[in-house]
């Protein structure tokens, strides 16, 4: 098994930047005083992309991650709008509520795109 153009293709070489660009995030967050939650989280979309690129990453999985980070991105943001606080299972995710609700979207926009490319090529 060599190395091909799949490996090394445009969707490849982004998806490794972003994987990269995860496991930077979850090392910043352990500053955070809710670090095991943000760490974990972006830690999981790290090793996401990874499984991707080894071609082992089950499509059900990513794309039950996707749901959830747009779930909790939509509630964060309704709640928001509504002014109302958020529930007590996640008001310790509360630390930077703007910077949370991107890194939801973030990670859950890209683990859809994984989810779509994993069921797209039959992985």
């Amino acid at each position: 098994m060599g190395i091909t153009s799949e490996h090394w293709g445009p969707f490849a070489v982004t998806n490794g930047v972003v994987g990269v660009g995860f496991a930077v995030f979850a090392f910043f967050q352990l500053n955070d005083p809710d670090a095991i939650y943000w760490a974990t989280f972006y830690a999981v979309g790290s090793l996401a992309c990874l499984l991707y690129h080894l071609k082992r990453l089950p499509a059900e999985a990513v794309g039950s991650y996707a749901m959830l980070c747009g779930a909790l991105a939509l509630l964060w943001i309704i709640l928001s709008i509504l002014g109302r606080p958020l529930p007590g299972a996640i008001q310790g995710m509360a630390y930077e509520p703007e910077k949370e609700v991107g890194g939801f979207l973030l990670v859950g926009i890209w683990m859809a795109v994984l989810w779509w490319r994993t069921g797209a090529r039959g992985q």
